[in-house]
């Protein structure tokens, strides 16, 4: 009987553990991804003021959660996405907006890519 408490026990723990990691990656994630399209318009519409004030938000969002992504994605994919976030600042500093979308958007797919990979599926579980 003790150890079907102990597996029960276990089951539950990982069940719970795996819902809280991927509800917290798919808000965090989708919360950065409409960030960074809320920059993509501001700069479109060359709103300078909005667009770098919202920039740094994004990034300081990110620091915030990136040792949490570190756990559960591991380091590469945080690796990338603030790769492409400081190059996204680099080119907004430098006035070169077409490069700074650019590397938004591929931020966006990084995140978008990471969502998808942790969506429950056959791939995923197995």
């Amino acid at each position: 009987m003790t150890r079907l408490k102990i597996a029960i026990t276990i089951l539950v723990i990982s069940i719970t553990l795996s819902i809280a990691s991927l509800t917290f990656i798919t808000t965090t994630c989708a919360r950065l991804v409409d960030t960074l399209d809320e920059i993509i318009v501001d700069i479109g519409k060359r709103n300078s003021v909005k667009a770098a004030e919202s920039l740094q938000n994004a990034i300081d969002y990110f620091e915030k959660i990136k040792p949490v992504l570190n756990l559960l994605e591991g380091q590469g994919e945080t690796i990338e996405i603030r790769g492409d976030l400081n190059k996204a600042i680099f080119f907004y500093n430098a006035t070169d907006y077409e490069s700074c979308v650019l590397h938004l958007e591929e931020c966006k797919t990084d995140l978008n890519r990471i969502i998808v990979s942790n969506l429950p599926s056959i791939s995923t579980i197995l």
